[in-house]
């Protein structure tokens, strides 16, 4: 599940090594449709899992936002009351968070593995290269092909986060 953030890791380092992310930089600056849960964090901050949003990763709680992240992701059908609304993506529920002041003043690491969604999404997009290309370099120079499967969206996005 969450190991497939050590790929994100990766990407990450390889596209702030070749000067194509600033880690001090806004989300926003990289992704203009991104919502209010993530458009004035950091990329640092979203990485560390530093930012507060209205996202919950609480599975303890029946109604943590959680399980409509997982039914945009085909894991789950959506709850009662949202079959009947348009089926949703990672991008576009990560797009659908919403958020004030998104600093983390808890002293503890909120973990959201939407952040990891967004962080993937912004190596795509200021690489110019998909997701699934990043993953089968890493794989390949792995020597894990053959053995390493993941949850794509229905778009065919990478589940970056832990699929």
């Amino acid at each position: 599940m969450s190991i497939t953030k050590t790929t994100l890791n990766l990407m990450l380092g390889r596209a702030v090594a070749d000067g194509l992310v600033n880690l001090d930089e806004r989300i926003g600056t990289y992704l203009s449709e991104i919502g209010t849960g993530y458009a004035q964090a950091t990329v640092k901050d979203v990485a560390d899992m530093n930012v507060a949003n209205d996202f919950s990763e609480d599975y303890s709680d029946p109604h943590a936002t959680v399980y409509d992240l997982d039914a945009a992701n085909g894991w789950r059908l959506p709850r009662e009351g949202q079959k009947d609304q348009k089926e949703e993506t990672t991008r576009s529920f990560v797009c659908g968070i919403t958020g004030g002041d998104l600093a983390n003043r808890t002293g503890h690491a909120p973990y959201k593995s939407t952040n990891s969604d967004v962080i993937g999404w912004i190596i795509e997009r200021v690489s110019g290269r998909p997701l699934r290309d990043w993953l089968i370099e890493i794989v390949e120079a792995a020597g894990i092909e053959g053995c390493f499967h993941i949850t794509c969206d229905r778009e065919g996005v990478p589940l970056i986060d832990g699929g």
